[in-house]
């Protein structure tokens, strides 16, 4: 096997991997949107929601599945106590979740991941950018 197919076979299942987690979320989700446009437009249960219509019921769960997932990331980085990198937790102050630049920086790096995965870069390839980033910026620091 090539290195580029290896590649493009590891990323399709890091994507599978990520998605995986969401996928529970969006399916409720679709479930009851589909739910609740099929009695707006007077179907039926047993009838199917026309296409472009449904197309845009998966679009909105995906969106409505992500958005609930990067809230509850942000919420919990707000709860991370922060260490230095030589590992000692006790030489910087405790900061929690009502500490407003920690939640700037947790609502930025959120908004950099899904700008990321916009551009084409899968949630795992994002993630590991900001990790390298944040890594990078840690040890120019220190």
């Amino acid at each position: 096997m090539s290195a580029s197919r290896a590649q493009r076979t590891a990323r399709a299942k890091q994507a599978a991997a990520s998605t995986s987690a969401v996928a529970p979320l969006e399916n409720d989700v679709r479930k009851q949107l589909s739910a609740a446009v099929k009695q707006r437009l007077g179907l039926r249960e047993s009838e199917q929601v026309p296409a472009e219509i449904q197309g845009l019921v998966d679009s909105a769960a995906r969106e409505v599945a992500g958005g609930a997932v990067e809230s509850t990331l942000v919420q919990e980085v707000a709860r991370l106590r922060p260490v230095t990198l030589s590992g000692d937790a006790r030489s910087e102050p405790r900061r929690g979740a009502s500490d407003p630049a920690l939640l700037q920086e947790a609502a930025r790096l959120a908004a950099k991941r899904k700008a990321l995965q916009v551009a084409g870069f899968s949630n795992d390839e994002a993630m590991r950018l900001l990790v390298a980033e944040l890594t990078g910026q840690a040890s120019r620091e220190g």
